[in-house]
Parts: structure tokens; C-alpha cells; sequence
């Protein structure tokens, strides 16, 4: 979900211990409890073995994997070019 999805999944506050995480469970969601989740827009995507996906900064994702998997994360700070 891209980041403009915020409020449609009900991310915890800041002062959560969860914050930026969703509270609707996507694989069983709560409607009554999440109405809003009705207009989120999102995205699936199968990665099939020898691909890499890249997953822009904020974005919301939940992973699955069909089979035994590895999965690599990095962060990494933004890099600002300047010029005069």
C-alpha cells in the first residue's frame, strides 16, 4: 500500500510501540472495526525465484512466502546531491 494509505489502515500513533505498523489484519480484516480499509488501494505481487523487488521508503507490505525463502532488507540514509 503506498503511503498516502495511512489512514485507511489504521497505523498506530507515534507513541505506539508498534508505530508505523497497521492495525487491520489483512489476511482477516476486521471491517466493522477498520470501516475505512474498504478504500484502500493496494498491490500483490509474486517475486518468483531470481528476482529482486524494491520496496520505495513508507510503503506498507505484508510478505508471504509460498516456499522455503531468503529474504535480504538494508537500510540505508537517503543521499542528497546538491549542486550550485
Amino acid at each position: 500500500f503506498a503511503p498516502a494509505e495511512h489512514r485507511n489502515l489504521y497505523v498506530h500513533p507515534k507513541t505506539h510501540a508498534m508505530h508505523r505498523h497497521a492495525q487491520v489484519d489483512i489476511d482477516a480484516p476486521d471491517i466493522a472495526k477498520f470501516p475505512e480499509l474498504v478504500h484502500a488501494k493496494g498491490f500483490t505481487l509474486t517475486v518468483e525465484p531470481g528476482t529482486v523487488f524494491y520496496l520505495p521508503p513508507f510503503w506498507f507490505h505484508q510478505v508471504e512466502s509460498l516456499t522455503d525463502t531468503i529474504s535480504v532488507n538494508t537500510w540505508y540514509p537517503s543521499i542528497v546531491v546538491v549542486s550550485f
